[in-house]
């Protein structure tokens, strides 16, 4: 390397006319600036950004067709998942909808001090002249509750006042629908095909057990209705 005079020295370590010393960082930091602004680095540093025309590209008829075949796999595998799960939501519905018709009736019988009857409601009739449906077994076609004053099986007095609703020993009342539950998927079969009410009497207890087949596609299973008016649900494997 070859020696340089001072005077060389002190011009190239100088910037704009100005002198500096040897241990200057700003000069530095300038010479350093140059470099890296220079032409040549610039040109450098575009170039390694520089996308290849060819980088970016779709798929291939392969690819395609692998894809596609992993996405039939993975529907295959859930759909038989979903149908399963949907027969089951739609069974635990009907099964939930008659114990809760079931535990209503028991309630409002004690409750009120007076009979109470679930039926099945013949689907010809409306929320205001809704009846027991005395010429069907299965109750899943809609669920009906109302006080059953005069005693009468299945049939719920609509015109004539037997009730005595506000406790001063004179009937005022026909017998007043208490609520209506409407149609469920699963069939709900009794026991004996021909009974199509169950009344609670005022302590909240049926004249004997009941048992209730349901049944929607794969999915089975009972609903249990005790003397004492308590219910027992279960579901067959």
């Amino acid at each position: 390397m070859l020696a340089l005079t001072g005077q060389e020295a002190v011009k190239r370590l100088s910037g704009e006319g100005a002198l500096r010393p040897y241990n200057d960082w700003w000069y530095n930091f300038r010479i350093k600036m140059k470099e890296l602004l220079s032409s040549d680095t610039m040109f450098a540093f575009s170039a390694s950004r520089t996308v290849h025309p060819h980088a970016e590209r779709g798929l291939t008829l392969m690819e395609l067709m692998i894809v596609l075949t992993l996405v039939a796999i993975m529907t295959g595998l859930a759909v038989p998942a979903y149908r399963e799960m949907a027969v089951t939501a739609s069974y635990n519905r009907s099964s939930e909808t008659l114990e809760k018709a079931i535990g209503l009736a028991r309630n409002e019988a004690i409750y009120r001090g007076s009979q109470v009857t679930i039926c099945a409601q013949d689907p010809s009739t409306g929320d205001t002249d809704a009846t027991c449906n005395t010429n069907q077994s299965n109750w899943g076609d809609g669920l009906m509750v109302f006080m059953n004053c005069d005693g009468t099986p299945g049939k719920r007095e609509q015109t004539t006042s037997v009730c005595d609703l506000d406790g001063d020993g004179t009937v005022d009342s026909p017998e007043p629908l208490l609520r209506i539950f409407p149609p469920v998927d699963s069939d709900i079969q009794p026991d004996q095909n021909s009974q199509t009410a169950l009344t609670f009497n005022p302590t909240g207890f049926i004249d004997k057990p009941v048992e209730f087949a349901l049944s929607y596609g794969s999915a089975t299973g009972d609903v249990t209705i005790s003397r004492t008016g308590h219910v027992i649900s279960s579901r067959n494997p």
